[in-house]
């Protein structure tokens, strides 16, 4: 799933967290593995003495997520049966989408300074760790990631009135997958996942003071 967490990555901005039920946490500090495309925890800010505050939820975001160029998308508003089909471009396309998510996100100025003391004072920081700042955590979520080209999925909703769209995730519904053609992977309304996060990485300037900045494509990883 290497290249389905890349193309995540630069379609949206964020890491796909996988496998999708593996936990994460905001505070999480350790390494980013790019040959395997997976991060891998090996402290926390808490176990370093760092206090972060817990935010609240800055954003629901329910909206569906996918390769625009690479994914064909049309629905079906039956009675009592709903569809939408997706139809993928090219292999590791995807689209998602989840019912009741949050964003939550730590305060990057406050980190940065509560890094810089704590490091002064003999805190030893690995240069190569990388710290989760920001998660998407859905009460439902549903996700089709391409197999190959041209692979095509379903999903299917019951509903007493003809619905022009709907939420792939919506466990109302009880949205299931009715077609599965050539996909590497299909999830649907699967339940407490934390799809998506992103890292920050301490930077050490020797011409200014040591900052955070967003870990991306263009970052050297651990491996």
């Amino acid at each position: 799933m290497k290249k389905a967490v890349y193309r995540v990555r630069d379609s949206f901005g964020a890491y796909l967290n996988w496998p999708l039920n593996q936990e994460i946490a905001l505070g999480d500090v350790g390494y980013w593995y790019n040959k395997r495309a997976k991060f891998e925890r090996r402290t926390t800010l808490s176990e370093l003495g760092i206090d972060v505050a817990n935010p609240a939820a800055q954003l629901r975001m329910d909206e569906m997520l996918s390769d625009k160029s690479d994914c064909e998308f049309d629905a079906g508003a039956g009675t009592p049966l709903c569809t939408a089909r997706f139809v993928f471009g090219n292999s590791y396309s995807f689209v998602a989408q989840s019912k009741g998510s949050a964003v939550l996100a730590l305060s990057l100025d406050s980190l940065q300074s509560k890094l810089r003391s704590a490091i002064d004072n003999g805190l030893d920081w690995d240069r190569h760790w990388v710290i989760v700042t920001r998660l998407w955590q859905a009460d439902h979520f549903s996700m089709l990631i391409a197999g190959a080209r041209r692979a095509e999925g379903v999903i299917s909703a019951q509903s007493a009135e003809a619905l022009p769209s709907f939420n792939i995730a919506d466990p109302s519904l009880k949205v299931g997958i009715s077609v599965s053609k050539n996909l590497s992977y299909n999830g649907v309304a699967e339940r407490g996942l934390t799809p998506f996060f992103d890292m920050h990485k301490l930077i050490f300037d020797p011409y200014r003071a040591s900052y955070l900045r967003l870990y991306g494509q263009h970052d050297r990883a651990y491996n």
